[in-house]
């Protein structure tokens, strides 16, 4: 339905600028190629709570390798 297309775009919407949000963070807080690392890594995450999950550990994650730790963990 259309109901049904229009939320599946905005859903869509919502986890692109999510993945932005995040990439951007970790590029801020230890450089340009740990953000493009991550938007990588964060191509199958959909979840609301996985995305929570994400953005706590790049904002507590003291090093890129802590980060990418955790991320390579959940895969």
């Amino acid at each position: 339905s259309l109901l049904m297309t229009g939320f599946a775009q905005h859903y869509d919407a919502a986890v692109a600028s999510n993945r932005e949000l995040l990439t951007d963070l970790a590029a801020e807080r230890f450089d340009a190629e740990a953000g493009e690392r991550l938007k990588s890594m964060l191509d199958g995450i959909v979840d609301p709570k996985e995305f929570q999950k994400a953005k706590a550990h790049v904002r507590t994650s003291r090093t890129a390798e802590e980060l990418f730790a955790f991320f390579n963990k959940c895969r």
